[in-house]
């Protein structure tokens, strides 16, 4: 299955906690305003793919909302699937965690939306 698939089966689970969604962004948005985030080589090589800066994911997390959650079954880990908007305007996802010591990490980012 690809990200898209697995973004799209896991939505109902995202917004029948809504509250707790709520929560998390509101964690992860403190957290790129406090610069406390870190980004994978992975991330890394996706933004430089599509042109995008650091500025365009932090705008992403700071505009954006969650479409999905997805748990990691080999480290028992929630990520997120975060859609928003970029410094140019155009719409991006960013699919990201928060640590157990409280960092966000980015995983991914790409252009366009996951149509959730």
């Amino acid at each position: 299955m690809d990200i898209r698939g697995g973004i799209r089966s896991c939505l109902a689970s995202a917004r029948g906690d809504s509250w707790v969604v709520s929560i998390i962004l509101e964690r992860m948005r403190e957290l790129v305003r406090t610069v406390r985030y870190v980004m994978t080589i992975h991330a890394l090589d996706a933004m430089e793919d599509d042109e995008l800066t650091v500025f365009d994911v932090e705008r992403c997390f700071l505009t954006g909302r969650i479409v999905e959650r997805q748990r990691d079954r080999a480290r028992r880990e929630w990520k997120y699937l975060v859609e928003g908007w970029l410094t140019d305007g155009s719409r991006a996802a960013v699919i990201a965690k928060v640590t157990r010591t409280g960092r966000l990490v980015v995983l991914t980012v790409y252009l366009g939306e996951t149509g959730g």
